[in-house]
């Protein structure tokens, strides 16, 4: 009853944000945290394991990523999954062992490890940029270097599998060398809303290759780790030096703005890749989209009253009846 009310009260846009977001954030919690009451879902060991799908987690997020990884967990059978949590430095020991109990097996990596910023020597931009305040750098370089499996999965916190996603495990399972990676994208209209001089800018970023769609939303990938050339992203950064300011932080603020940096690196990198690629397609939805297979809410989402009451029933359809009524109900 309490979430239910909590769930539907915003607060009015003239409040102070910070306000907003601690407000936001206890009706997210209230929300989700009947995901306690899931039994747990272990991850596959690397040794059984098709893919490492990879997160990068910070405290506040908690009960979002293990919505996001049990609603994909769940659909283990022939594909198998280990999953790789990525600590920004803010996890408590508390949260690390309520992910330690709902997902077995589950492995952890600190936001600086030594074994990246080796493997990253040669391309002096990303290591700054992995060794930097720069968080999301970790998105873009542990599932490359630090994948237990010779497939990573790239998931976000704020995301969700309603269905059965079909097409993920069907690339898991896939045999080596027939397998695209595959990306998300908003399903926009590139010709009449993205900038002329933002499409001149990736031809010069990538000559003479075929660029993935540039609505690229790295929410949700599924790659090959050996396919990742640092070199591109090495070169992205060098340009970025350079750019122009009112293009980074305006017209092309989307694609080459402080807060898409890893974005826009693997956006290159899979333009440079070997194997092909593919869009994940219309049913990967972002946004809140009832029928799709998956959904990247994004932070506006996440918070609106709709997407949390979508939440709660995928959280009781994973919950099985006898651990419905918990101490975390209502």
């Amino acid at each position: 009853m309490y979430s239910t009310i909590l769930r539907n009260i915003t607060l009015p846009t003239w409040f102070p944000n910070r306000l907003t977001r601690k407000w936001d954030a206890i009706r997210i919690g209230r929300n989700l945290r009947n995901v306690l009451a899931c039994p747990p879902i272990s991850a596959a060991s690397a040794r059984t394991a098709n893919a490492d799908i990879h997160m990068l987690l910070c405290d506040r997020d908690l009960l979002a990523g293990l919505v996001a990884l049990k609603s994909l967990l769940r659909f283990q059978g022939e594909a198998q999954f280990a999953v790789t949590i990525t600590d920004d430095g803010s996890l408590s020991n508390a949260s690390r062992q309520i992910l330690n109990t709902h997902i077995p097996r589950i492995r952890f990596l600190a936001s600086v490890e030594n074994k990246v910023l080796e493997s990253l020597r040669d391309y002096p931009l990303v290591q700054q940029l992995y060794h930097g305040q720069f968080l999301f750098a970790r998105k873009l370089c542990h599932p490359a270097l630090m994948s237990s499996t010779d497939r990573a999965i790239v998931l976000d916190s704020d995301t969700a599998f309603l269905r059965k996603p079909e097409r993920l495990l069907q690339w898991a399972q896939g045999r080596k060398g027939s397998i695209p990676n595959l990306y998300l994208s908003d399903q926009r209209d590139e010709s009449t809303e993205i900038p002329c001089r933002v499409k001149e800018i990736f031809s010069e970023l990538a000559p003479n290759k075929m660029l993935p769609n540039l609505f690229f939303n790295a929410g949700l990938l599924a790659y090959q780790p050996k396919d990742i050339d640092f070199s591109i992203a090495n070169s992205y950064l060098d340009w970025r030096q350079g750019a122009d300011a009112q293009l980074v932080d305006n017209q092309g603020g989307f694609w080459f703005g402080e807060w898409t940096i890893e974005q826009t690196c693997y956006l290159l990198s899979y333009a440079g890749m070997k194997t092909p690629i593919e869009d994940f397609g219309s049913d990967y939805a972002i946004g809140r989209e009832p029928s799709a297979v998956f959904c990247h809410f994004l932070n506006y989402y996440y918070r609106q009253p709709k997407t949390l009451q979508m939440l709660s029933e995928l959280i009781q359809e994973i919950t099985p009846p006898g651990n419905r009524e918990s101490t975390y109900a209502n």
